[in-house]
């Protein structure tokens, strides 16, 4: 048996807890996993018991990493499973993070994958064929990635497109190599003659 020696805070307006076990720091727990556990100094710890309280701690500085990483922007599930095993945690505590996550709302493919279609679509337009290829790197599942472009309205597709033309068109003066040009990028060739059509008139509507 194992005793548990001390339990102090690891520093002031922490919620983290340094636990000591027979003289030495064993592990770290938060204040809310000391109060779970029900875990005390003098306590006495079977072996099994000592391996779940690491197995714990582990998890909760997983879970601590995970969110601090996911305060900044949405992230996607593979981009956090791939952090934190960047970051030397192993599958149980990785796996643990991540359900804890999608269980407050906070991790979520398919909302990830909306956000980040609406994003590319308004601010760096990509083709269809793009935004596929840069989800699918992301670790989004393909029925999450089709359902998503399902829903990215083609009006909206097409403005975005337009916005390329416009930017591209004095350095591809022929139009033969803009639509070359375009047709590399992943764009569709209908998509490609509507959005053409789309720019003229708007270039006729600004001179008349």
């Amino acid at each position: 048996m194992s005793t548990v020696t001390a339990i102090r805070l690891y520093k002031p307006q922490s919620d983290l807890f340094k636990v000591d076990v027979d003289g030495k720091f064993a592990f770290s727990l938060s204040g809310l996993d000391i109060s779970n556990t029900g875990l005390r100094e003098g306590d006495e710890l079977s072996a099994d018991r000592l391996t779940e309280l690491i197995e714990l701690a582990g998890s909760g500085k997983a879970y601590a990493e995970a969110l601090k990483f996911v305060s900044h922007r949405l992230r996607s599930v593979r981009e956090v499973s791939d952090y934190l095993k960047r970051r030397g945690h192993v599958a149980e505590p990785v796996r643990l993070a991540i359900d804890k996550l999608g269980e407050l709302g906070v991790l979520d493919d398919s909302r990830f994958a909306e956000a980040w279609v609406n994003d590319r679509t308004a601010l760096r337009p990509r083709s269809r064929r793009q935004l596929e290829f840069e989800l699918t790197e992301k670790g989004i599942s393909r029925n999450i990635i089709d359902e998503t472009l399902l829903g990215l309205e083609r009006s909206t597709y097409l403005d975005s497109l337009c916005g390329v033309i416009r930017k591209k068109r004095y350095r591809y003066g022929d139009e033969k190599k803009l639509i070359a040009y375009l047709s590399r990028q992943g764009y569709a060739y209908d998509d490609i003659r509507a959005a053409l059509t789309l720019a003229a008139e708007d270039t006729s509507s600004v001179e008349s």
